[in-house]
């Protein structure tokens, strides 16, 4: 009968702590570790960062994160600095350091110069937007037809929606949310009234047109590409609308520039 605890040795357990840590971590905390590395170098200080005491590393680690730049001397983004920040604790963590760099005390200090240069780094202009969901632009998508005017029944065609109730649950929502994706797309501050749908008329392209933005959302029948111009371009997808040569543009007129 076979014993209920196996023996494992010291290679086996260390095995399973690798096996806990997936490559892509495993590449950012080498790769971190090298950053550090290099500007310890420089700097004449210790580069292993284990070998400091928690006063002295967290010192360290203050002149660190207010010094470290791109090799293009370009700051990194402010995400990437909380990435080196863990990149960093996995590495001591790996090392059995006692105390935490993200958690404990000891290194309060460090922890706010990061922070502020991520802040300082934010109001620059540096760091990435909000992420818009899929659905959040989906749902934006669907108003902006609704409210220029477009039948339901003609979105139901360009969306996919089985039904009018489909269409009429993306009416709720948070409004601040659905605001801001909507100047994102507008790209001209907050949105204006509109007004009816005034033309449709072809583009002459199989495809969108080198000069649309990136606001270009995929739904079952079609895609569909809101402008900062207030127009709205339709590509069939379809294999009965592909035969149709050329998309759909919708043009809505803001109803103050009338």
């Amino acid at each position: 009968m076979a014993s209920r605890f196996g023996i494992v040795d010291e290679e086996g357990i260390d095995e399973l702590k690798e096996l806990s840590e997936n490559e892509n971590s495993k590449k950012s905390t080498e790769q971190w570790k090298n950053v550090f590395v290099k500007w310890a170098t420089q700097r004449g200080k210790e580069k292993n960062l284990e070998g400091y005491e928690c006063v002295d590393l967290d010192k360290t680690l203050s002149q660190f994160y207010a010094e470290v730049r791109k090799e293009s001397g370009e700051d990194y983004e402010p995400d990437s600095l909380r990435v080196m920040q863990a990149a960093s604790e996995r590495h001591l963590k790996s090392k059995l350091y006692p105390k935490s760099i993200i958690k404990d005390r000891e290194f309060l200090s460090s922890r706010k110069v990061l922070e502020g240069k991520a802040r300082k780094l934010r109001e620059e202009g540096r760091g990435k937007q909000k992420r818009i969901t899929n659905h959040s632009a989906r749902k934006t998508v669907v108003k902006k037809l609704k409210s220029s005017g477009i039948p339901k029944c003609e979105i139901k065609i360009i969306t996919g929606h089985t039904s009018a109730q489909g269409l009429d649950d993306y009416d709720s929502g948070d409004e601040r949310e659905q605001q801001m994706i909507s100047n994102i797309i507008d790209n001209s501050g907050p949105a204006t009234s509109r007004g009816v749908l005034s033309q449709l008329y072809p583009v002459r392209s199989s495809a969108f047109p080198s000069s649309a933005p990136g606001h270009v959302y995929n739904f079952n029948n079609c895609s569909v590409a809101l402008n900062g111009d207030n127009s709205v371009i339709i590509q069939p997808r379809k294999a009965q609308a592909l035969a149709r040569s050329t998309p759909e543009k919708i043009v809505i007129q803001d109803s103050e520039s009338k």
